[in-house]
């Protein structure tokens, strides 16, 4: 405390004030929230911003390390011991490689020479796609003649999961020794393909038989979330329709 005395009249008091040394950290932001994601798949990197928004500089003596699903990888701030000057920044670059369904928190301390630690969260989400195919038996009615080709039918494959997922395989399961079924298309593409989150295609197969009688064959759709989804494709066969009445061709 200073003390001036004027010329004339009572003496003032007045204070000088300045900026502490003492240095302060602050992380942006607070919690590090990652988009949901695939179980098995990695997302990032994204960034904590450290800044030192006090008037000296300090340095960065521990920095709790990201384990299990989390990673550092990298960042502008470089490896512990590290310094930042007054008013500055840098970045700590984190990434999230889910390996379970569910939400993942993992609370990081950042600890100065100087001043008072400060706390952030890495905070992340995962989940699984679900693939259903609809309809899951395809019947080719009426039955076709021996060498015709019946008109195309369709099953519609969907993810009803929130992220997305990988069909593998559209393949039958045990091909029957003259296979009589062909795919012809749909808005499928040829796998592996992915199917996004809430989004479908279509498969479309036509009915050619070889010979008379029942046809059966069961189509398996190898994806990346589950067991395979099979849809079973069935026609009846008829003896060739001869072009002359006599029988004879």
């Amino acid at each position: 405390m200073l003390r001036a005395t004027p010329d004339i009249g009572n003496f003032v008091n007045f204070r000088l004030v300045g900026e502490g040394e003492e240095g302060g950290l602050q992380t942006n932001p607070g919690q590090l929230t990652f988009p949901l994601q695939t179980v098995g798949a990695t997302v990032g990197p994204l960034d904590v911003t450290l800044s030192n928004t006090s008037a000296a500089s300090l340095t960065v003596v521990s920095l709790t390390p990201a384990t299990g699903v989390y990673a550092r990888v990298g960042g502008s701030c470089g490896t512990v011991p590290f310094t930042l000057a007054s008013q500055a920044s840098c970045t700590l670059s984190y990434t999230f490689s889910p390996d379970s369904i569910g939400t993942v928190y993992q609370d990081l301390r950042v600890t100065p020479d100087v001043g008072a630690f400060v706390d952030f969260t890495l905070a992340g989400e995962s989940d699984i796609g679900f693939l259903t195919v609809q309809p899951r038996t395809i019947r080719f009615m009426p039955a076709v003649p021996v060498g015709e080709i019946s008109q195309e039918k369709f099953a519609t494959l969907k993810n009803t999961g929130r992220v997305p997922m990988q069909v593998l395989g559209i393949e039958p399961f045990l091909p029957p020794p003259v296979v009589s079924f062909v795919r012809t298309g749909g808005s499928c593409s040829t796998p592996p393909f992915t199917l996004f989150a809430f989004t479908s295609c279509t498969v479309a197969y036509t009915f050619a038989p070889i010979a008379a009688g029942e046809v059966t064959m069961d189509v398996d759709i190898a994806n990346s979330v589950g067991s395979a989804q099979t849809v079973t494709l069935s026609g009846l066969g008829l003896p060739e329709i001869s072009i002359f009445a006599d029988g004879f061709d």
